[in-house]
Formats: structure tokens, C-alpha cells, sequence
């Protein structure tokens, strides 16, 4: 595989992704939490428009996330997630550019998610329906075209089915994302399966998709288009490896990677590493 069809994991949303849409709904008073740490290292080029496209941002940007989400269950059908990130970035330039950015470090609170889900069906297959609000709690620095998340509230309805299946398990999740502050609306799209080897050790594949269903022609300031990081006309299709592995029924430890991307536009040319643990209760 060549380096170029090598997808970056979008840190922001890798929680959020890898288990807020499954159609498992926690029993009152159970949870889940999980907590995990991302990391770019010196990436010079950005995706755009098609995946031979590449943009060279004429200097370095590193990032680092770290990001808790929990997902508790209200009653016998409802439950609840919640998911919070903190980025961390850094830039370096190799001369001056055109719009006069300088180079910086940020550090602040990405798009926040809180959301609610309930389970219509739970016969064998289970339907469940999700509602997601993401909230802008983000930071900005113009002179060096930093931010660490999208000045924008969206909220997104999913529905999600799937199905256990002894030692291995399949859901798929469809949402439609609706965008205020003249960013794009986007569909939302995946499907997992996940199969346990060896007792404690799960591998699981997966697909996302982010497609935009309504464009916009929002520009956010000239140095922020410059970096591209978290502008308006961001998407992709991708293929998804991940590896949980179970210390006991209540604590594991998993990392994630994108494998290769379909399509991808306005994210990062980097390779990601991804690695968290979570806690059962």
C-alpha cells in the first residue's frame, strides 16, 4: 500500500466513531468509560479535493488529543453518552507565507458531545435510535491560524442496528448531521464487526463515512484556511482497524488506526496512533 492512500484517524471524532453509534444500550445504572490519547506527529501536507491531491502547508503541525467519553445506561431502553476532548497543537513554518501566519501553540477544549439513545427493538437484532448534540468549546489563535475545534453546533439523529453474534458481533449506523454557523451538513455512515480471539482479545474492522448533503461556501480567516484545521468542508470514507484487549470483565486497553482511505478531503497527510483503556462498572 502506498504511503499516500494512508488515512489520518480525525482524533476529534475517534471516540466518538469507534462506539457512540452502536445500538447496545447500558442497563440503569451500568456504564462504560474510556479514555483515550492521540497523537500527530510533524505533518507537512493536508488532502484536498482527491486523495493525489496534496497541499503543502509550508511548515509542520503537531497534535495531541486526549478525550474521555462515557456511556451510562438511564433505565431498561435509555441511555446516555457523553464525550469531551482536549487538543493540544503546535506549529512551525519553513519561510514566511502568504497570509502572514506566524507559528504557535494551542491548547483548548475540542467539539463537546453529549447525546441520548434508546432502544426500540432488542429481539434477537436491536434497533436504537441516538440523538447527538456537539458543542463549540473551542479555541482560536488567528495570528498563527490555530483552533482546536469547529465553531459550529451540530446535532445529528442515528438510528443503528445490529446484531450479537457469540464470539463476534456486527452493527451498522446511518445519521444525518445538521450544522449551524454555514458549515456543511454532512451524512453520516458506518458498519463494524468484531470478532474475540484467544478469550480476551477483540479485532474489529470497520467503515466510516462523512459526505456532506448540503454544501456551503463558508471561509473562515485566511491563516486558518491556511493549516485547514477544523474548516468547513471536511470529509472522508475509510477503513478502520481496532484491537481491545480484556484485562478482566472491567477494565481493557485498545488502540485504533486507519488503514486506507476511499476518500478524503481538508484532513491531514499523516499516519495516526490512537491508544486508550477504558472501565466497565
Amino acid at each position: 500500500m502506498k504511503l499516500k492512500y494512508t488515512f489520518i484517524l480525525f482524533l476529534i471524532f475517534s471516540t466518538s466513531i469507534c462506539f457512540g453509534q452502536s445500538p447496545w444500550v447500558k442497563s440503569g445504572g451500568q456504564g462504560y468509560t474510556h479514555i483515550s490519547v492521540g497523537m500527530l506527529l510533524n505533518y507537512d501536507k493536508i488532502f484536498e479535493g482527491n486523495l493525489k491531491n496534496l497541499k503543502d502547508i509550508e511548515g509542520n503541525i503537531s497534535e495531541f488529543s486526549i478525550q474521555s467519553y462515557t456511556d451510562i445506561g438511564l433505565g431498561k431502553k435509555f441511555g446516555a453518552i457523553v464525550s469531551l476532548p482536549i487538543n493540544f497543537i503546535k506549529s512551525s513554518l519553513n519561510a514566511p507565507t502568504a497570509t502572514g501566519r506566524v507559528e504557535g501553540s494551542l491548547t483548548g477544549l475540542g467539539n463537546a458531545e453529549v447525546g441520548l439513545k434508546y432502544n426500540f427493538l432488542d429481539e434477537g437484532i436491536l434497533v436504537t435510535g441516538q440523538l447527538s448534540v456537539s458543542l463549540p468549546l473551542g479555541s482560536s489563535e488567528l495570528e498563527s491560524g490555530l483552533q482546536t475545534a469547529y465553531d459550529a453546533t451540530a446535532v445529528t439523529p442515528y438510528i443503528s442496528i445490529g446484531k450479537g453474534l457469540g464470539k463476534s458481533y456486527v452493527y451498522g449506523y446511518l445519521g444525518h448531521e445538521f450544522t449551524n454557523n454555514d458549515y456543511n451538513d454532512n451524512l453520516r455512515l458506518g458498519i463494524e464487526y468484531g470478532r474475540k480471539f484467544f478469550s480476551k482479545l477483540w479485532t474489529i474492522a470497520s467503515f466510516n463515512m462523512k459526505e456532506p448533503t448540503r454544501r456551503t461556501d463558508k471561509f473562515l480567516d485566511d491563516r486558518i484556511e491556511e493549516t485547514r484545521l477544523f474548516v468547513n468542508d471536511q470529509y472522508y470514507n475509510s477503513l478502520a482497524l481496532k484491537l481491545i484487549y480484556e484485562i478482566n470483565e472491567k477494565m481493557g486497553i485498545n488502540g485504533s488506526a486507519n488503514l486506507i482511505s476511499l476518500r478524503a478531503n481538508n484532513l491531514p497527510f499523516q499516519s495516526p496512533l490512537s491508544l486508550g483503556g477504558y472501565l466497565k462498572w
